[in-house]
């Protein structure tokens, strides 16, 4: 076989070059990355994408990018400051990793996170199976780490795994839940702040506040009491959660409570004066000024918006052959 005869697509750009075998094998969870005539929405074919969902999912938590892949031998791909900072799991096999001066061999179980800011070349010597990530280059995620690379030992490979592997399946169906999307969605970008966090310290106990403030379980929400709870300044419980979500304590539970609403909002499973009382507001008319605050519209406006946009949504009515 003649060497421009194994790969199916080359892309070549001032920060990139990439060759990509025939037979590799990329299943999207959102938008691919390969040339549109390659790509299926067909998620049994070799290269594929899920029709673009109405809002919500993956690119609603700053990822650009994400999939399940198996590349063949002589995948290569040589990367120089992108516009993105990427992070892959290695689910088996292995690929050869430069960076730094280095080689390095990123085995089964391993993470490389690679910032924006980084240079480096991955290359297969027969195959590597993977889960991948573009992370988009953002406070929410550069704050996380002050590293150029990483490469270690995952810490949560079996939880993202199956958060991907439950997403893919979801989105992909001719009937899929766009509340399940979310709800994945959002978990999927829990266990990478987790995986790249350089401080655990206090994760779990702000979780339990952000789960309480997520449930409506705490009415009377306050970032003294909270940081009082916790035995540290305000000064240092925001440092945190700016460095942990991008974003301080006030407005993360904001956007948490927000998003929740959406969820609901979104089935419509529930009524308004129901979603306002499940996300800790006092009363109607103070979620709906919050809500409207957070997206420009109103919750009933909202709701008639999503129901709009799913009966168009094309993942709904395409046949799923």
């Amino acid at each position: 076989m003649k060497k421009r005869d194994k790969y199916l697509w080359m892309k070549k750009t001032d920060s990139s070059l990439l060759l990509w075998p025939k037979a590799s094998v990329e299943r999207s969870l959102i938008k691919p990355t390969a040339p549109e005539r390659f790509v299926s929405h067909n998620p049994k074919e070799k290269v594929t994408a899920p029709y673009p969902l109405p809002f919500g999912g993956l690119e609603a938590y700053g990822i650009s990018h994400a999939a399940i892949s198996a590349h063949a031998a002589a995948f290569y791909t040589s990367r120089s400051r992108e516009k993105f900072n990427y992070i892959s799991y290695t689910l088996s096999g292995s690929v050869i990793l430069k960076i730094d001066k280095k080689e390095i061999q990123l085995k089964e179980g391993s993470l490389f996170y690679a910032s924006s800011k980084s240079e480096y070349t991955l290359k297969i010597a027969k195959v590597w199976r993977i889960i991948f990530f573009h992370l988009e280059k953002s406070k929410r995620w550069n704050n996380l780490t002050n590293a150029v690379y990483i490469v270690r030992k995952s810490k949560f490979l079996n939880e993202i795994k199956y958060l991907a592997e439950q997403y893919f399946k979801e989105v992909y169906k001719p009937d899929r839940s766009l509340r399940l999307l979310c709800m994945y969605a959002e978990q999927i970008a829990y266990f990478i702040r987790r995986e790249l966090s350089d401080d655990n310290t206090l994760w779990q106990k702000v979780d339990e506040v952000l789960a309480g403030v997520e449930s409506g379980s705490i009415k009377d929400f306050s970032v003294k009491k909270v940081a009082r709870d916790l035995n540290i300044s305000v000064y240092e419980l925001n440092k945190f959660c700016t460095k942990t979500y991008g974003m301080n304590l006030a407005t993360l539970s904001n956007s948490i409570r927000m998003d929740a609403a959406k969820r609901e909002l979104i089935s419509g499973y529930m009524r308004i004066s129901e979603v306002a009382k499940s996300t800790g507001y006092a009363n109607v008319h103070a979620f709906s000024k919050a809500f409207k605050k957070s997206t420009g519209m109103s919750p009933s406006e909202f709701a008639e918006l999503a129901k709009a946009k799913i009966s168009q949504d094309p993942g709904n009515n395409a046949a799923a052959s």
